[in-house]
């Protein structure tokens, strides 16, 4: 049987880089340590013999090959939670800092002859290029404009991020400093400039960046773009004539609805073309899992530059996707029943990359320019005997008009007769459930309850026209989807009619509380890092504008149409025990929309319970400290044991972080 704890012991596989010639891959090999309460870094390398460790750290993560092959870069942290950026020899030894220490700072990226890095990381800024000023001895902060916070980051203060180049003797320059944000640099094959993508002069409210770079010896920006779009880091041609990036152009679109295009733009710089300009398919992973956060990575060019390679996400699935330079055609490179999260390629047209598919959760494979395919031994293969996966099973219900749905099921294990099932809304809203593995899916099935999941209409990956349905209609055309969902997993599962809970974290969260407070479907929920109060959430997160725009309301009315469409009116409602789970570092659902929902829920004399976390944020469920995710995943399935019939509990203060029954003793409990 699957217990919370049982997490602890799997392995992630994190940005896999290949060699430029081809033959081995360096990634990131995550560990749990409970003891320290913090994930393990270290860096290993797959060559002929296979995986064998690489670094000796703990904290080291963003490997990046020189060109020649011969050195690796790679940022460690310390214990003060400062950051160098270490080089070694591509043959091993020991590691030396040549920049450093830095409070953030992102990956670097080799110059083309091996002798220098570039990197972006933050450093103090002159009051006039920075919207928060922070004294350091009191903690004070004065703030003049938004944004001031990220949920991944925190609180600005005073610090930017400002492009650098290092030399191999440790020499640093800032080569490109002003009111930006400079994001992951990339070399000119000429090694004469750095670009990267950077958001000079952008207004309040707007979230838009544009294509810069600069002289590798520093100097003014130069602008190569005049998009204000949304855009990923971007990659030049072999040639150099040309940047390929990924991004959408519109800087009013702050939501996931849009699909991206796949871009090219002159090397210095003029009116893009797009190779996608049809906005068809969703550029990038959209695939959500508890097992890892992960971004997209920057475009490949094929060797003989005639293709750029990419990640695409269908209707529940990531693959690898080549785009011909000149839009004539596109070729599918990797794909099938899985979710391709991170990759790289070779010089010699050899690509590695890490997928999950809804059994196995990472796998690292190398393919050949031929098309052959390499799996290497799954890190995790002991982990999975142990714990043998149950296969999720799909389904296509139709919507109330005939549209199309999607959504899995997964049978509660070893159980006769009609089980208690759990009913899970992902978040987003333009995020989607897919075809990779799921640790709490999984868990909450051996724990005896059905689990359905699904990608009810504003979900990514099934068309730009089924991911915008929903905007201006949250809590009408998506909860009638998710009912759809619903029945269809009534239809096809024994399922007891009174013994079905409804979960959700972020957009899911809201849709928990909406459901809850608008139907009698569900015997108990579970709402987490939630949307409950538009009022306040669209003045006090990270991404102001945000809600406005999916809402499709503005503050003309003085904000009442927000306020009168908010899952909070229709709180008296709610008559099933519900919990509320919420991290105090949340920037991107602050906590005070939990603290509303329960302290109203309690005024109410209603059933509803609060577990509040510290030091981790929105994303707590993905990439939380250790013992977060420990004493989440046990509250979550204590909650619904108890109130689905499987497990009694006298309550009180602290049962929620008790052992499940059948889990190891040694795993330090939080006894009530």
């Amino acid at each position: 049987m699957l217990t919370p704890s049982d997490f602890l012991d799997l392995i992630g596989v994190e940005d896999p880089q290949i060699s430029p010639d081809g033959r081995s891959i360096v990634y990131v090999r995550a560990r749990h340590n409970l003891d320290e309460n913090r994930t393990e870094r270290a860096l290993w390398r797959i060559r002929k013999a296979g995986a064998e460790p690489f670094t000796q750290g703990i904290t080291d993560r963003a490997p990046r090959w020189s060109m020649d092959g011969t050195k690796i870069a790679f940022l460690r942290t310390n214990e003060e939670k400062e950051t160098h950026l270490y080089v070694m020899s591509a043959e091993g030894g020991e590691p030396r800092a040549i920049a450093g220490p830095f409070k953030r700072i992102g990956g670097a990226a080799w110059s083309p002859d091996g002798s220098r890095l570039a990197f972006a990381a933050a450093v103090e800024m002159d009051n006039d290029k920075t919207t928060v000023a922070f004294d350091e001895k009191s903690g004070a902060r004065h703030i003049t404009a938004l944004p001031y916070k990220h949920d991944a980051i925190g609180l600005f203060d005073g610090k930017r991020m400002q492009m650098h180049v290092a030399t191999l003797d440790g020499d640093v320059t800032v080569v490109a400093r002003g009111s930006f944000d400079a994001g992951t640099p990339v070399w000119s094959p000429s090694g004469k400039r750095i670009a990267f993508v950077a958001n000079p002069g952008i207004g309040e409210r707007l979230y838009a960046n544009d294509l810069y770079d600069v002289a590798a010896e520093g100097g003014e920006l130069r602008r190569l773009t005049t998009m204000n779009g949304i855009f990923d880091a971007p990659a030049y041609s072999r040639d150099g004539r040309e940047l390929a990036f990924v991004g959408y152009e519109d800087d009013k679109i702050i939501s996931g609805a849009r699909n991206r295009q796949l871009w090219c733009v002159a090397a210095e710089g003029g009116k893009p073309r797009s190779l996608t300009p049809d906005r068809k398919e969703y550029l990038g992973d959209a695939i959500i899992s508890d097992m890892r956060t992960h971004d997209n990575a920057a475009p490949y060019w094929s060797p003989d530059d005639q293709a750029i390679v990419i990640q695409r996400s269908l209707e529940g699935r990531c693959e690898l996707v080549a785009y011909k330079r000149d839009g004539s055609a596109t070729q599918a490179l990797v794909g099938g029943e899985m979710d391709i999260y991170a990759f790289s390629g070779a010089r010699t047209g050899a690509i590695a990359f890490a997928s999950s598919n809804v059994i196995d959760p990472c796998s690292i494979a190398l393919v050949q320019p031929d098309g052959t395919v390499t799996l290497y031994d799954n890190e995790n293969a002991a982990w999975l005997k142990a714990h043998p996966p149950l296969v999720p099973e799909r389904m296509r219900p139709k919507a109330d008009d005939g549209t199309e749905l999607d959504a899995w099921f997964i049978r509660a294990a070893d159980k006769g007769g009609p089980s208690p099932l759990v009913h899970a809304v992902h978040g987003g809203p333009h995020g989607a459930y897919g075809l990779a593995y799921f640790f709490e899916f999984q868990l909450l099935a051996q724990l005896g309850m059905h689990v359905v999941y699904g990608n009810p209409r504003g979900s990514q990956s099934y068309g730009e026209d089924y991911a915008d349905a929903i905007t201006g209609k949250w809590g009408d055309l998506d909860a009638k989807d998710v009912l759809a969902i619903l029945r269809a997993a009534k239809e096809r599962l024994p399922i007891d009619a009174n013994k079905i809970g409804l979960q959700g974290g972020s957009y899911g969260g809201f849709m928990t509380t909406w459901m809850l407070g608008h139907g009698k479907e569900y015997a108990c929920g579970v709402s987490m890092r939630a949307v409950n109060e538009y009022l306040t959430e669209g003045t006090v997160n990270d991404i102001p504008g945000f809600l406005e725009y999916e809402l499709k309301v503005d503050w003309s009315d003085g904000g009442r149409k927000l306020f009168e469409a908010s899952p909070m009116r229709a709180v008296d409602n709610i008559d099933v025990p519900l919990l509320i789970m919420h991290s105090e570092r949340d920037f991107r659902c602050p906590i005070d929309q939990g603290e509303q929902l329960f302290g109203r829920l309690r005024a109410l004399g209603k059933t509803a319970e609060f577990v509040r976390f510290t030091n981790d944020g929105h994303d707590l469920s993905r990439s939380g400290t250790p013992r977060n995710r420990l004493l989440r995943y046990r509250a979550l399935c204590h909650w619904l044991r108890r109130y689905l019939g499987l497990e009694e509990s006298d309550g009180g203060a602290g049962w929620l972080f008790s052992l499940i029954e059948g889990e190891a003793e040694s795993v330090g409990a939080a006894a009530p």
